[in-house]
């Protein structure tokens, strides 16, 4: 009788099992998927080209990478404090040039640098995660943290800290300074001049 009920007791815990959700993933392991979604955007050697496939591989990397970042969060935080500067047009055309900045740049460049690094996580506390990376050919070390916050569905990047340097109070203070010496209009066309060169320099990444 007791094999029995144990028995059937495995049996009805069985389907519980097979359809449990698996837990969400944490600050550190959403990380070291990130610098694994960073890696698979490959760019052309020197004098080359990517062939069609390679930069439709590169079109899923970029929109993989996309769900890693808060860009409803990010986009708009470097703004936040010059608002009362910026009319509601102006706000809507530089928070779609910063995001899209960002994303020629860092998706590309963060992937050609973790291919050379070597790179660990140097210290996880609450939902930032730094890593320790160097490039020992160039005498370069850095430490790089990833601020991750519940945002939707999964714990999603607001901020990335360079050396304990906040990127998103880095750009405020820089665009204030634009705007404090030469206007908000200004700052719009230098931002999208500067995301219109990275698409044009790096148009051959993507179909």
């Amino acid at each position: 009788m007791k094999l029995t009920l144990v028995t059937l007791t495995a049996v009805l815990l069985l389907p519980h099992a097979a359809h449990a959700e698996p837990a969400p993933p944490s600050s550190e392991g959403q990380t070291r998927a990130l610098v694994s979604a960073f890696l698979a955007v490959t760019t052309p050697a020197e004098g080359k080209t990517l062939d069609a496939a390679a930069r439709k591989a590169n079109a899923a990397a970029f929109a993989h990478l996309d769900d890693f970042f808060a860009w409803d969060v990010l986009a708009p935080a470097p703004f936040a404090k010059h608002r009362d500067a910026l009319s509601e047009a102006q706000l809507t055309r530089l928070r779609s040039a910063f995001r899209d900045t960002v994303r020629w740049v860092a998706y590309p460049d963060s992937g050609d640098f973790f291919r050379k690094a070597r790179w660990r996580v140097d210290k996880v506390a609450g939902n930032d995660v730094t890593l320790y990376a160097s490039l020992p050919e160039e005498d370069v070390e850095t430490r790089v943290t990833f601020h991750w916050r519940p945002v939707g569905d999964a714990l999603r990047i607001v901020d990335v800290s360079f050396d304990g340097a906040s990127l998103v109070l880095d750009y405020a203070n820089q665009f204030g300074r634009i705007i404090a010496k030469h206007g908000a209009d200004d700052l719009v066309r230098r931002l999208e001049e500067r995301r219109d060169q990275e698409r044009t320099a790096r148009a051959g990444l993507l179909p």
